[in-house]
């Protein structure tokens, strides 16, 4: 039994990870050429705050018509 949850928590761990970081290259990569370049990361980093304020204040989607 040990043995199976073991090789199913891998198997979770390596399939959440994948998509995060899937994910997150997706987002880095903001002219989808394939390739994350210096400045695409430095405005993805300066972004941050701003991304992060509107998801804490409750204003991640845009409304719609405004």
């Amino acid at each position: 039994m040990p043995v199976v949850f073991y090789l199913s928590f891998a198997l979770g761990l390596f399939c959440t990870l994948r998509v995060l970081f899937r994910t997150l290259f997706e987002q880095l990569d903001s002219d989808k050429d394939g390739k994350i370049s210096y400045q695409e990361a430095v405005d993805y980093v300066t972004a941050l705050p701003r991304r992060l304020w509107r998801s804490v204040a409750g204003q991640a989607w845009p409304t719609q018509g405004s």
